[in-house]
């Protein structure tokens, strides 16, 4: 049996790279010092990403992977840069309590959504 956390290497794994409604699917198996590639494919969603509900889009990419053979679990997901929520932050000096206060603030400035839905 498998200690629960213990880490574990995979032997194969799939990438999956996002760009607009394209998605480029590479299926890559572990060999020696290097990989070897098992398959790859790039097709079409049916409408943008954001815009899918999260159930209709993890069934369409499972049925295009399917399409394709490729059954891999483990997965690797690349996202277009536009697609991050992020942005940089100087934090000035102020006591512990107030920064958490002050990153809210910051937050609801610089994203479009509240910071529960973030």
């Amino acid at each position: 049996m498998v200690a629960p956390f213990k880490k574990q290497v995979p032997t194969t794994i799939l990438a999956l790279a996002f760009e607009e409604n394209q998605v480029f699917a590479v299926h890559l198996r572990r060999s020696g010092a290097g990989a070897q590639l098992l398959k790859s494919c790039q097709f079409e969603l049916s409408g943008n990403p954001f815009g899918l509900a999260t159930e209709v889009l993890g069934n369409e990419l499972r049925k295009k992977l399917d399409e394709q053979d490729i059954k891999e679990g483990k997965c690797v997901v690349a996202l277009p840069l536009q697609w991050v929520l992020s942005f940089q932050l100087q934090l000035p000096e102020m006591p512990p309590l107030d920064s958490e206060a002050f990153l809210i603030t910051e937050a609801e400035r610089n994203f479009p959504y509240d910071p529960e839905s973030l």
